[in-house]
Formats: structure tokens, sequence, C-alpha cells
């Protein structure tokens, strides 16, 4: 796996922060997720209803679009 940021770097996105980051739409994102090919949400234990993406995850998931040596070259 990619090595994206530190634990202590790790957020948790609602999906108006991950259609930001990805450029996806709501649809694709959830389209991805049905195929398996994109992180899935996470739910909140308090509120069960309300979901987030882990920042890191997504951003593997990015990495992963580009290939390792391309996004070495963004970061860097």
């Amino acid at each position: 796996m990619t090595d994206v940021a530190p634990a202590a770097a790790m957020e948790f996105w609602r999906l108006p922060r991950v259609i930001e980051v990805t450029g996806l739409s709501k649809s694709e994102i959830y389209r991805l997720i049905r195929l398996g090919t994109f992180p899935a949400p996470h739910a909140y234990r308090e509120s069960p209803s309300r979901r987030f993406w882990v920042s890191t995850e997504v951003q593997h998931w990015q990495a992963a679009q580009i290939g390792q040596d391309e996004w070495d070259g963004l970061i860097s």
C-alpha cells in the first residue's frame, strides 16, 4: 500500500469533501463503491446514520489511479 500520510494526518471527510478532493460526482462515487473499487464510507458509532470517509483511504485510492511513481513525484 502506498505511504500517503502519518496516522496523525488522518481526517474524517464527509461526502462534499470527498467530491471536492476526487473531482468525482456523488453518483460516480457510489457507483465505484458498488463495484468495490472505491473506499466505502464508515458510520460514526454515536450516530450510525451519518457517514464519513477516512482521508488516507481516499488518498490511497487516488495514488492507485495514477501509479506509485507519478504519485511520489506529486507529493515530493
